[in-house]
C-alpha cells in the first residue's frame, strides 16, 4: 500500500510540476488596497494552498468532535457495565 501512495504522490508531483512550468506568465491580481504582479503559478499555488490549510482545519475539527464522541461512548458503556472495568482475576494453577 506504501508503494501505491508513494507513486500515487510522485505523479501527482510530476503533473503539478509540468503544470507549473507551463504557466510562468506575469499576471496582475488586486488584493483589498494594492496590486500584485507575479508569476500566475504563484497565485495558483497560493490558492491551492489556502483551500488545503483550509481543508485540514475543517477536517481536523470533525476528527476532534469525533475522537470526542469515541470518548463520551466509551466512558458511558464503562458505566453501564462495572464489571469490565475490574481488573481480571488471578489464574489459579
Amino acid at each position: 500500500m506504501r508503494i501505491v501512495r508513494a507513486v500515487i504522490l510522485l505523479i501527482a508531483v510530476a503533473i503539478g510540476a509540468a503544470f507549473a512550468s507551463m504557466n510562468f506568465g506575469s499576471t496582475t491580481v488586486d488584493v483589498l488596497f494594492t496590486t500584485i504582479d507575479a508569476p500566475l503559478v504563484l497565485f495558483i499555488g497560493g490558492a491551492f494552498a489556502i483551500g488545503l490549510l483550509i481543508g485540514l482545519l475543517a477536517s481536523s475539527m470533525r476528527i476532534l468532535r469525533l475522537r470526542e464522541q469515541l470518548r463520551r461512548s466509551r466512558h458511558q458503556g464503562e458505566a453501564l457495565s462495572p464489571a469490565a472495568s475490574k481488573p481480571p482475576a488471578p489464574k489459579l494453577r
